[in-house]
């Protein structure tokens, strides 16, 4: 598929550089990237097992992560974040809310399942 966005020249710039680095075209580059930079779209949760879903509704964001989002935006109160703390941030809160909507969507088809009654909608 072909797409034409505007960037910032300094990240073109980057881009650039690093297709440079890597001995690959600058568009392979910028996919490579996006594809890190964007979560992969899940199953759908009626299509998992009892077990997966249950897995799912009881999950939780790693502790090493939760503590880590917690410091930074204890930081960002506090004192100002650097644009790469800016950026692990912004990736850590989407993280978070991605794993927080596939919980609520677990314990919704936990719920219609019927597989526990202690999970709440």
């Amino acid at each position: 598929m072909e797409l034409t966005i505007t960037i910032p020249e300094a990240l073109y710039k980057r881009a650039e550089w690093l297709a440079e680095v890597m001995k690959q075209p600058i568009d392979a580059v910028i996919a490579e990237a996006l594809t890190a930079a964007l979560p992969e779209i899940d199953a759908p949760i009626e299509n998992l097992t009892d077990a997966q879903v249950l897995a799912l509704a009881e999950s939780k964001m790693p502790a090493e992560q939760s503590e880590r989002m917690s410091a930074l935006s204890l930081k960002e109160k506090t004192s100002g974040l650097l644009a790469e703390e800016r950026q692990e941030l912004d990736d850590l809160l989407n993280a978070y809310s991605l794993g927080q909507l596939r919980k609520g969507q677990a314990m919704v088809e936990a719920k219609r399942r019927g597989l526990s009654p202690n999970l709440v909608a």
